[in-house]
């Protein structure tokens, strides 16, 4: 099948008893007894592993996520609610693109698609290992490598070019990440990402931070 084909396609309860002495107390009934619900928060999700978060985390700059992990909003919209994308003006006269996000059978984000292209996610083992994209026409195909500790070290993003026969597929960025600093929940806040162009061999430098909210 060629590849343009799958585009598109704890609760913890504390019971307080109270018990009859011989001094003639009450003892406690069941009406007396009232259990105190104390709401848990998840540790790891699909979402979270998808921003490459753990722990118990409400917002990842403009990201919200509820208590089990779940994305509520990005950029102030439920991208799981629309029904497809949406593009609009906001107060100081920008484009702003709303995405449609829709996930898998299990629950792991499996495009996000956007009023002029389209991403395609490949999980395996928990995590994502491959993107495929559409943009105008341009086919990208990105794989993902991780460490030993499950961090994104390395994607390289290949162009796939149609033709009568197989597609040819042609890698044309590689980019590194290195890690600079990490918060007491062991998540990164600072990162270092080096992009390299294979075609004219230029390489690039940025450094990407984050804010992280936790419950």
């Amino acid at each position: 099948m060629k590849i343009h084909n799958l585009l598109l396609a704890a609760c913890a309860t504390l019971l307080v008893f109270s018990a009859c002495d011989n001094n003639g107390q009450k003892q406690a009934t069941k009406e007396d007894v009232k259990p105190t619900v104390q709401e848990t928060t998840v540790t790891t999700s699909p979402d979270l592993v998808f921003f490459d978060l753990q722990g118990p985390v409400k917002r990842c700059d403009l990201v919200e996520f509820d208590r089990n992990g779940k994305i509520t909003s990005v950029d102030g919209q439920d991208p799981f609610a629309l029904e497809k994308p949406q593009r609009d003006m906001n107060d100081d006269g920008e484009v702003v693109d709303y995405c449609r996000w829709t996930r898998d059978a299990q629950g792991q984000i499996d495009s996000i698609l956007c009023y002029e292209y389209v991403d395609e996610y490949r999980w395996h083992d928990g995590r994502v290992t491959q993107v495929l994209s559409g943009y105008e026409g341009q086919l990208w195909l990105t794989d993902r490598e991780y460490d030993a500790d499950g961090r994104l070290v390395k994607t390289k993003q290949y162009e796939v070019v149609e033709t009568e026969g197989p597609e040819e597929v042609n890698l044309m960025w590689v980019t590194e990440y290195t890690y600079l600093e990490f918060d007491d929940r062991g998540n990164w806040i600072r990162r270092k990402q080096t992009d390299t162009d294979q075609v004219v061999e230029y390489v690039n430098e940025t450094e990407v931070s984050r804010e992280i909210e936790y419950y």
